[in-house]
């Protein structure tokens, strides 16, 4: 497609505010009033700044525009995206074309077909006069129409986007990745991205290889070392399945080998794994030096009137072997028999002791429950004594009724 070739705009006067001379004037200006129409506010706004705009720093192009690479079947060919044949342009391509410097070094000219009807093929003689025809474009009128190289056949151009690239020049950016990607190919074209006019770490480059490819190129790799301590990462149209966890080719994320499968991530060495609470790394404090508090074990109540007393004939599981038990055997039997015989009288003493509490409270609720007006107030605390059944207590101590059934009936009759 032809570009218009647009002279650059003279730099006129800038733009004079209210009640100011313009600056090449001589005589001093009058205030005006005019207003400043949509058109002038439109050329004078800020161009709109966007994210990820390309921008050619390396390659065959003209007025920063990327080439259109296509295959040609010879080598040493150049295209040119010549005018259609029903454009007026087009007699004029030709004659141009004629008159050119490097017209005595065209071997062979290819038309455009149907599928594609710009596109028209030039061989030349040489690699010198291919870059000569790179160099000149062909000018037609206000347009020009440039050339680039064709790929010769058995090669193929691959466009690999790369990412992490580094922050330097773009004239050392441009030698860096020509020295990394050497080995992989011919670097025909650097294009980086700019996201708001500044350079944003990603790009794109052409790489021209052999097809099928030689021995003598590497095979294409994801990730590509820039240097001792920078690697950049490259893609490109139907690489196969590559890792982006450890970089390398042949399987992706999910097939990862040794990946672990453990997404927890201790908060503690931000490692995968575990977490904090079992994280090896940390030091867990000394154990404290103080015993444990046994809890306190609930007494247990023994019935003295049904336990049996043992006879005199107890068996006693001994060791034959042990002489020292069996000599301490008689002893051991008294004083078991001795604090048998001690347990029921101190289980007598117990008893009489209960008795006694059971009697002189009975006393002062029955001292209480005279004295008090209202008969079916409930009756005082009292301190009952445990392991005690109370219904029979309780119910001698209710007063007996008054105004009962067989009593009116009897005071009835005997009134009668």
């Amino acid at each position: 497609m032809a570009l218009p070739i647009t002279p650059p705009d003279p730099l006129g006067d800038p733009p004079s505010t209210f009640g100011s001379p313009s600056p090449h004037s001589t005589t001093p200006s009058s205030p005006t009033t005019s207003q400043r129409t949509y058109l002038v506010a439109a050329t004078l706004a800020p161009t709109a700044l966007l994210p990820h705009q390309p921008r050619i720093i390396y390659g065959d192009s003209i007025d920063g525009l990327p080439r259109i690479w296509r295959a040609g079947t010879a080598p040493h060919t150049v295209c040119y995206n010549a005018p259609l044949p029903t454009s007026p342009l087009h007699n004029a391509f030709w004659h141009a074309l004629k008159s050119s410097a490097f017209a005595d070094s065209i071997v062979k000219v290819t038309l455009p077909s149907r599928s594609a009807p710009t596109a028209l093929e030039v061989q030349f003689l040489d690699a010198a006069s291919c870059a000569i025809a790179c160099v000149h474009p062909i000018f037609v009128s206000d347009q020009h129409f440039p050339a680039c190289i064709a790929v010769a056949p058995g090669r193929k151009v691959y466009r690999v986007t790369l990412s992490r690239l580094p922050g330097v020049r773009y004239t050392d950016l441009v030698t860096g990745l020509q020295r990394c990607l050497a080995p992989f190919g011919i670097v025909r074209e650097i294009v980086v991205h700019e996201s708001y006019t500044f350079f944003d770490g990603t790009g794109s480059v052409l790489l021209e290889r052999p097809d099928p490819p030689a021995q003598q190129v590497a095979k294409l790799a994801y990730e590509i070392s820039y240097n001792d301590n920078t690697a950049i990462l490259g893609e490109w149209a139907h690489m196969g399945s590559h890792c982006k966890y450890c970089k390398q080719m042949g399987h992706d994320i999910d097939a990862y080998p040794a990946r672990s499968s453990e997404t927890r991530t201790c908060h503690s060495c931000n490692k995968p794994g575990h977490l904090q609470a079992n994280c090896p790394h940390v030091s867990k404090p000394a154990s404290s030096s103080l015993l444990p508090i046994e809890p306190q074990r609930k007494a247990k109540v023994v019935n003295h009137a049904e336990e049996e007393t043992p006879s005199d004939n107890t068996a006693y599981i001994v060791d034959p072997e042990d002489d020292t038990m069996l000599d301490a055997l008689p002893e051991q039997v008294n004083s078991d028999k001795a604090q048998l015989q001690q347990e029921p009288e101190k289980a007598a003493d117990e008893q009489a002791l209960l008795e006694a509490i059971q009697a002189t409270e009975t006393e002062r609720v029955r001292r209480l429950t005279r004295h008090t007006p209202n008969r079916n107030m409930r009756r005082s605390l009292s301190t009952s004594p445990t392991r005690r059944n109370t219904a029979s207590r309780n119910s001698s101590l209710s007063p007996p009724p008054r105004f009962t059934r067989q009593a009116l009936g009897t005071e009835a009759k005997s009134n009668q």
